[in-house]
């Protein structure tokens, strides 16, 4: 990949952590292609994105966002999922937890979430918590855990 497609790439990624209600990070080590070709397929039903990029691109993407903190979070085999709809958490973390993946953190703007935080916001009773991270855009990050 030379210089100028390089720039591409941060370009694009920094307009998917700009414009995304919600994006989750997971590991997906050991992940077979078809696993992959099925992930991105439940990703399309459940209109969620799903993209694989070089960690360093994406760091650099991240670079002034809202949601820069989530870059400690990208090492090694990651994929981001995500979707415009910031009360998406539910179908990104159905896409993943039903694949050899594990989740690592989001963001729903502008606040970043460890793990456990995103599966708590992706349960059930975490929709009326996700509609009032949505509608208000608070400006908190809650930490690792």
């Amino acid at each position: 990949m030379d210089r100028e497609q390089k720039e591409k790439v941060v370009e694009e990624l920094g307009q998917i952590f700009e414009s995304s209600g919600v994006v989750v990070v997971a590991k997906y080590t050991g992940l077979t292609v078809a696993e992959m070709q099925e992930l991105r397929a439940r990703a399309s039903e459940a209109e969620v994105s799903v993209r694989v990029a070089k960690n360093r691109l994406a760091k650099i993407a991240l670079n002034g966002k809202s949601c820069e903190s989530m870059s400690e979070y990208l090492s090694g085999m990651t994929v981001l999922t995500y979707s415009v709809d910031p009360v998406a958490a539910a179908k990104v973390r159905v896409v993943l937890t039903t694949s050899a993946t594990t989740t690592l953190a989001g963001c729903w703007q502008p606040a970043v979430f460890c793990r456990r935080r995103v599966v708590c916001l992706s349960e059930p009773h975490g929709t009326t918590l996700q509609l009032r991270f949505a509608r208000a855009r608070l400006p908190i990050e809650l930490g690792r855990s």
